[in-house]
């Protein structure tokens, strides 16, 4: 890590931003050298957890650390829903698509963290770590590693926890780890869920699968990340034992495009709104 230190707010505010849970970063020092720690600020430490990124030469491993009386955490990620699991499983498919190695260890058992069907259903134990060798810090910031890579193992481990959703004045929804598994939905459950938005931008990123828009390379850091979420089929059309895919359900689009494709129900599809654009670029040439 550099002299000068990743800058901990913005790690805290991207991650705020990315999976709407509130994110401590803390910085520390073991026998391998510096590193950051990620801790969900809704969770007491004690009994929650702590994701610790450790960037050393040519090494980046991000650590799942359970905390001294974490066994009702651990029970509950146990038991969760086949949604959450399958949630976790496109965290840890696209990291492992990115380049990630990563080591899953259930009653120290080892586990495929992409295989769900392996886990079992009472945790008394759970290990996980991320790692990427050979690792080339000078591809990105300091802030950008520990964000996008902790931020990839944070995903797994909230993916399987309980998440309560509340709308707020601005209509926005903002997302807490409560105890217990009651979750309260008020708008469009799949395109505005923070962990499917996640998962989805895990899979296919931020530039806008219709028109190609990229935010981030637009306006720099105040557009790195930004993009809402489109649902390809219509909620209307999907019944109570719906399976979301983040990979074949949902698209990032830029906000012009997402308007568009609403303005009529059932919404254009994606081809279709393509189309429009151009053949409205031909009639101008």
């Amino acid at each position: 890590m550099s002299s000068n230190g990743p800058d901990l707010k913005r790690i805290e505010g991207i991650l705020l931003d990315r999976f709407g849970v509130p994110v401590k970063a803390r910085p520390g020092n073991n026998t391998e050298g510096t590193y950051v720690d990620l801790i969900p600020e809704d969770l007491d430490e004690r009994e929650g957890f702590i994701i610790r990124v450790q960037i050393g030469w040519r090494s980046l491993k991000a650590t799942f650390i359970p905390g001294n009386f974490s066994a009702h955490l651990l029970r509950i990620m146990g038991v969760a829903d086949r949604e959450k699991k399958a949630l976790f499983n496109t965290f840890a498919s696209s990291s492992i698509h990115d380049g990630a190695s990563i080591t899953m260890r259930i009653n120290d058992f080892p586990i495929n963290p992409c295989s769900i069907s392996d886990f079992t259903s009472e945790w008394s134990q759970l290990s996980i770590g991320l790692s990427l060798i050979p690792f080339d810090p000078s591809l990105c910031t300091l802030e950008d590693s520990i964000i996008d890579w902790g931020g990839k193992l944070f995903a797994m481990v909230i993916a399987l926890l309980p998440i309560e959703e509340v709308l707020t004045d601005d209509n926005e929804i903002q997302t807490g780890m409560p105890e217990g598994s009651i979750i309260r939905v008020e708008v469009n459950r799949y395109e505005r869920n923070q962990l499917n938005r996640a998962a989805c931008i895990a899979v296919r990123g931020c530039i806008c699968t219709v028109c190609g828009f990229d935010f981030g390379e637009v306006y720099g850091q105040y557009g790195t990340g930004f993009i809402h979420i489109h649902h390809i089929v219509p909620v209307s059309q999907l019944g109570d034992d719906y399976l979301i895919n983040p990979l074949k359900d949902l698209v990032p689009v830029c906000p012009n495009c997402h308007a568009m494709l609403h303005t009529v129900n059932p919404p254009l599809t994606v081809e279709e709104l393509q189309k429009i654009i151009n053949s409205r670029k031909l009639s101008k040439i």
